[in-house]
């Protein structure tokens, strides 16, 4: 597991990559000087906490928003596989740097897709993982009950025994 190196409250690197952490500025992006981020020091900490001993190896996660956590999470955790799946356009900067930087090779982003359509997001996860147990599922896309609900019911049962 590599180190966050925090550079102030709301900057971070992970094996020289710069990640700017927000909560709320929906209006940043993601360009080739750094990640952006929603999350913020104290719940990266918490996540630091609970992969200590066991650093998760295939990671699904719905809402990528500007590609901040699958680039995190792939380089923090060396990841097998990152796939993230989100209803937005693709965003340039993160593909490309997937398309460059030697972690990208475990990174599968999925864009316009939306989190309640139960058979691409059943496609795509067959096509992704196949049999294989998901160590994490992340829900942080609409954060509306019902569609957090439909992903629960579709993802969640692909966790491994003891997965988050």
């Amino acid at each position: 597991m590599e180190q966050i190196h925090w550079l102030s409250e709301r900057e971070c690197t992970v094996a020289g990559v710069t990640f700017y952490c927000s909560l709320d500025d929906y209006s940043l992006k993601t360009d080739g000087e750094r990640f952006i981020l929603l999350k913020d020091r104290k719940v990266l900490d918490n996540y630091a906490t609970v992969f200590a001993d066991e650093p998760p190896k295939r990671i699904l996660e719905f809402g990528i928003f500007q590609g901040g956590s699958p680039a995190l999470f792939s380089l923090w955790f060396d990841v097998e596989k990152f796939v993230g799946v989100d209803l937005s356009p693709p965003v340039t900067a993160f593909d490309e740097f997937c398309r460059t930087h030697p972690i990208g090779e475990k990174i599968r982003s999925y864009y316009q897709v939306s989190q309640t359509d139960r058979s691409r997001i059943e496609e795509i996860i067959r096509a992704e993982f196949g049999d294989t147990a998901l160590d994490v599922v992340i829900d942080d896309a609409s954060h509306l009950y019902e569609n957090t609900r439909r992903t629960f019911e579709v993802a969640f049962p692909l966790l491994r025994p003891r997965g988050r």
